[in-house]
């Protein structure tokens, strides 16, 4: 089941999803368009047709059903879209090289490609796990690279920050964080204080934690909330920004629209 829900006014929107691919989607994402301000949904399936075509569906809150976007060539998407400037990104490959950055814009629903940072400009050789988040506006990119394959040697995870959005040259080096082992971490970002502390969700071994990163001590802490960091839960968060603008008075009709 996908929903949109405004937990301010206890508004819940359930997506049909029948008319989607029967295969597993592997890249998804949700935003608002720059022009006519829809709410649209995303959903990807990275596996190619026979045509080399990428299965990519759109839901504009509204209208009730999904529409396939056709023509699309294909390229490798996964996990959940970071939503910067009316645009949805992902991490991806071109010609073998994996550092770039697929754009999709919610308003014209087309894709567009920008590089990511620098893959070996700075820290250890082999880059394993590579991520994107929104935060505070800007696109930020997370890598996390290590000097060995193997259980043992160096660590580190390295955070960019684009801070003019789609000038390649504005990415700019903000966290280098050496990590405690070799273990593959998958970061994503979710608030930056003044002082450019962060808060975190982390995968470590297949289970999510919350980690707090003091910018001066240096210093990565774990974060425990509601029992999160069992082997047994698998933990999700993110910003919100409240508002009581009911879903039935955005264009949206009264398409699903239910009261929690």
């Amino acid at each position: 089941m996908l929903c949109v829900c405004n937990p301010i006014t206890r508004e819940v929107i359930k997506l049909d999803l029948r008319d989607l691919s029967s295969e597993e989607v592997s890249a998804y994402g949700f935003g608002t368009s720059k022009i006519s301000g829809r709410y649209k949904a995303v959903s990807i399936r990275s596996k190619p047709y026979d045509d080399d075509k990428l299965d990519c569906h759109v839901y504009t809150l509204g209208t009730g059903s999904w529409r396939r976007l056709e023509g699309i060539p294909y390229v490798h998407l996964y996990g959940e879209g970071a939503f910067v400037n009316g645009n949805l990104h992902w991490t991806t490959t071109i010609g073998g090289e994996a550092s770039w950055i697929s754009c999709f814009d919610v308003e014209t629903e087309c894709f567009s490609f920008f590089k990511a940072p620098p893959y070996h400009a700075h820290g250890l050789p082999i880059i394993r796990v590579r991520s994107l988040s929104a935060v505070s506006g800007c696109l930020w990119f997370c890598k996390e690279a290590s000097e060995y394959e193997g259980d043992t040697g160096r660590c580190e995870l390295t955070i960019w920050i684009m801070k003019e959005y789609g000038v390649d040259e504005s990415w700019s080096l903000a966290y280098v964080i050496p990590l405690v082992d070799n273990t593959m971490w998958l970061v994503d970002p979710i608030k930056v204080s003044e002082n450019g502390d962060l808060v975190m969700l982390v995968s470590v071994c297949l289970t999510r934690y919350l980690f707090y990163y003091s910018n001066k001590n240096k210093t990565m802490q774990r974060i425990d909330l509601f029992g999160a960091g069992k082997a047994s839960d698998w933990v999700a968060c993110g910003l919100f920004t409240p508002t009581l603008v009911s879903l039935k008075t955005l264009g949206l009709g009264v398409e699903n629209v239910m009261s929690l």
